[in-house]
């Protein structure tokens, strides 16, 4: 299966699979007292992004709960707030200072899965902009991931294995513009 590589100074080439290298990585050490907050929270739903001086978290108050709610909390451990009580956010990424999530776009859950769309936030938590959709559930993944060495954020639609994903949006943050792929 043929890919397409985008460097840094957004020139593309055609490569195969064996030449993608995987360089994600899952956040395991906090770097700051918000972080170990959130991440020593018994119910977090591990979803956290940390823009300027704020970690943006959503949060499940119980197991059974079908509802995330978003907080945030200073990178100091202060002034935790509570932004949204039922918020259809399903993911946070921060690239560049900036806050993007992964929300529903539906409110109610699908048989297999959930449709998810791709949106940069404001401060206030409203969407900017929309730049890519995709299914997430049992058997695929919608995820929000930066391309490495550029100003770009791809949104990916896929398999749990980061190689066979799909890139249904990208978003400069550099310059704010949108692509979407061709149909």
């Amino acid at each position: 299966m043929p890919y397409i590589y985008i460097d840094a100074e957004l020139n593309a080439k055609s490569i195969n699979g064996r030449q993608i290298a995987q360089l994600w990585h899952l956040p395991g050490v906090p770097q700051n007292a918000g972080e170990a907050y959130v991440m020593d929270l018994p119910l977090a739903w591990r979803s956290f992004a940390t823009v300027g001086d704020w970690v943006y978290f959503i949060q499940r108050e119980t197991w059974s709960d079908m509802h995330l709610q978003l907080y945030r909390i200073r990178t100091d451990g202060t002034e935790k707030a509570l932004l949204q009580e039922e918020s259809n956010v399903g993911g946070l990424f921060a690239s560049n200072n900036l806050l993007f999530a992964t929300v529903l776009a539906e409110p109610e859950f699908q048989f297999d899965g959930e449709y998810m769309h791709a949106v940069l936030l404001s401060d206030s938590m409203e969407t900017v902009v929309h730049f890519g959709s995709g299914w997430s559930g049992q058997h695929s993944r919608f995820i929000i991931q930066s391309i490495t060495g550029t100003d770009l954020v791809a949104a990916m639609e896929g398999t749990h294995f980061p190689l066979f994903n799909q890139i249904t949006g990208v978003y400069c943050t550099r310059t704010g513009a949108v692509f979407t792929p061709g149909i």
